[in-house]
């Protein structure tokens, strides 16, 4: 079959495009292992305190600098009923991420249990009841709340394969370097925000807020100018044809 110039033209120039709009996705792709944590073993120090808007509040020290937590307060969650958090009491953990946790805690709902982070509903009782029913390292739980009920069946509907993006929250694991430290401690969790790669973005008591880092932006500009140049010259050779 013969193809005109013209259609070899639009044929050409929308394969750019396509390629071009691949490339853009796959720089724009959130890497799901986003959560820069320091290296496994590093111990950091956390201290709960009584939250309204959580569980309890999780405030971490001794975080090493250039990672996406820092000395800072986030909101944490439970996940262990077997022991007491004790409140204003420095507690020893290592932090793991939920996109790729250790082998103690890899068997748990993180899917589930970060969808619930970023659909909240009801009070912060019903969302810890409703983690509770996908992980909790001392058996079994089933919600006493109806709204705790809603929450779990919107997460099984809807979470099993969910992966916080850029600017969503993602839970991370404080796991106890002694679970009794004098005191019994929770294996818990808390919130941040997943950002695009630029480390230490954290804002306290709300998991942080992302940036863009430069090099990215000045990468999807770039793109962006290719695709405005490719269509100027399609436009001209076009035009040039009609004539």
């Amino acid at each position: 079959m013969f193809v005109t110039p013209k259609k070899k033209l639009l044929m050409a120039f929308s394969m750019t495009i396509l390629a071009l709009s691949f490339l853009i996705g796959c720089s724009n792709a959130q890497d799901e292992d986003s959560i820069q944590l320091p290296p496994s073993g590093t111990v950091v120090i956390l201290e709960a305190s009584n939250s309204t808007q959580a569980y309890f509040n999780i405030t971490l020290s001794e975080v090493p600098d250039g990672f996406d937590v820092r000395n800072a307060t986030y909101l944490g969650w439970c996940i262990d009923r077997s022991a007491e958090m004790t409140r204003s009491t420095p507690h020893t953990v290592n932090l793991f991420s939920s996109f790729a946790p250790e082998e103690n805690v890899e068997s748990a709902n993180w899917t589930m249990v970060n969808y619930i982070l970023n659909h909240k509903q009801g009070s912060a009782q019903d969302v810890q009841e409703a983690i509770w029913y996908f992980i909790n390292f001392n058996g079994t739980f089933s919600p006493e709340s109806s709204v705790a009920m809603e929450i779990v069946d919107d997460a099984e509907a809807n979470g099993i394969d969910f992966v916080p993006g850029v600017d969503e929250v993602a839970a991370v694991v404080a796991f106890p370097v002694y679970i009794t430290d004098p005191t019994p401690v929770q294996i818990s969790i808390f919130e941040i925000t997943v950002s695009s790669g630029d480390s230490n973005s954290e804002s306290p008591g709300n998991g942080g807020s992302p940036s863009i880092p430069e090099d990215e932006a000045f990468a999807a500009i770039a793109v962006i100018a290719i695709i405005i140049v490719v269509a100027l010259v399609v436009l001209f050779l076009y035009t040039r044809m009609r004539k």
